[in-house]
């Protein structure tokens, strides 16, 4: 049964669809004014090419059809209209049935995506290793503060929070030390708990705040050391860091910010 149009009130059951919309015995034929379909419709095409057209008033506004034999593409036909193209490896921007290269965006103002999953990579500025983004994280860990042997620093209040992006990771902690004993000029004061492992190339300094201190010196300085996850707060002389837990109290705070690069 060739089939030329299907138009308001026609109502087509599975046997219809299967049988009789197919691109042999319908070439051509129009599906118009909300027809009512019951059932599966398949629509045949033999080989690449287009197998539906949308149109709005007569206008061609966009198609769906084959690429390469198992390819489908779903493209808008006027203007700028920008779609989809489903390949082997990939879904992928086209239009009017290929595939089109940085052109279309994802989502726009005030027409956003809420969240993105991935559990690969995202590629930003290129498509090299280098370009790659393959990890993003935020959240919170517990910092330690401690006196070099037999000296003892203790904490009253600790705080540390971290963002990490790829290989840099970024810490702001604060450390408010509870008790202090057996201090000496010669003993270190050390902190630790950092959420990952500094890379063995370099020790890196960070920028440090402090108050309440036992005593007064020309200033102090914070170093994280190289494949650990802790460092030292120390003295700075005017030439260089000496041991310092001889200038904390009991109400000591230390503000530390740090960024470094992971193992």
């Amino acid at each position: 049964m060739a089939i030329d149009r299907i138009t308001t009130g026609a109502v087509l059951d599975g046997a219809i669809a299967t049988a009789d919309i197919a691109d042999d015995a319908v070439t051509g034929a129009k599906i118009e004014n909300n027809p009512t379909i019951a059932g599966n419709l398949t629509v045949n095409r033999s080989g690449n090419g287009v197998a539906q057209t949308i149109q709005s008033s007569g206008t061609t506004i966009g198609k769906i059809g084959i690429s390469d034999g198992d390819n489908l593409f779903i493209t808008g036909q006027t203007g700028n209209t920008g779609g989809i193209f489903m390949n082997d490896a990939a879904v992928s921007p086209a239009y009017q049935g290929a595939e089109r290269d940085n052109h279309y965006d994802l989502g726009k103002t005030p027409a956003r995506w809420k969240d993105l999953y991935l559990s690969g990579g995202l590629k930003v500025g290129g498509t090299g290793a280098a370009n790659t983004l393959d990890d993003y994280e935020e959240g919170v860990f517990d910092p330690t503060i401690e006196g070099e042997s037999p000296c003892t620093i203790t904490h009253s209040a600790r705080a540390g929070y971290y963002t990490k992006v790829g290989r840099l990771v970024n810490v702001q902690i604060s450390l408010t030390v509870g008790s202090v004993s057996n201090a000496s000029s010669g003993r270190a004061i050390s902190f630790g708990g950092l959420p990952f492992t500094t890379n063995n190339q370099q020790n890196v300094a960070g920028a440090l705040r402090l108050q309440s201190l036992g005593a007064s010196l020309e200033g102090m300085q914070v170093i994280a050391f190289n494949n650990s996850t802790g460092g030292r707060i120390e003295e700075f002389n005017g030439s260089g860091g000496t041991n310092a837990s001889d200038h904390v109290q009991s109400g000591t705070t230390f503000d530390i910010s740090l960024t470094y690069s992971t193992a």
